[in-house]
């Protein structure tokens, strides 16, 4: 159900959306989720996809050695073949995530940070969550 939604809603315009902000640690997460209306943006699937998307980003960069501060950019094709602990890329979560909500959606782009373990990185996002995560 999920890919044949995303499929015939592939071409159509995601201008709105919103930005993941998940810090744990020495890691760091932003990644830019888009949908078609704001309406949908602030629908709980929506946010619960970006939650699970910024997951993915800080798990992935949990395996970089960082001597330093490294930033890593992510663009939308290695977004999708970032895998979850179910094991599926986050691909395929975003199709089932497009079959819920009914409208086209796209990983945009994300910027990730490690520090070394004696460093611990701050974020803060403004409205402010109403939940707090790690």
């Amino acid at each position: 159900m999920g890919w044949s939604k995303a499929t015939k809603l592939e071409g159509r315009s995601t201008q709105q959306g919103l930005v993941g902000v998940l810090i744990q640690k020495n890691i760091g997460a932003l990644i830019e989720v888009n949908c078609e209306t704001d309406f949908v943006a602030r629908n709980d699937n929506f946010k619960q996809f970006v939650e699970m998307a910024s997951h993915a980003c800080t798990k992935y960069v949990q395996e970089i050695d960082a001597t330093n501060i490294t930033k890593i950019a992510l663009e939308e094709n290695s977004l999708k073949n970032l895998k979850l602990d179910d094991g599926k890329a986050l691909s395929d979560h975003l199709a089932l995530m497009i079959g819920t909500v009914g409208e086209n959606a796209s990983l945009k782009r994300a910027i990730c940070y490690k520090a070394p373990e004696t460093v611990h990185l701050y974020g803060y996002s403004h409205p402010a969550p109403t939940s707090i995560v790690d």
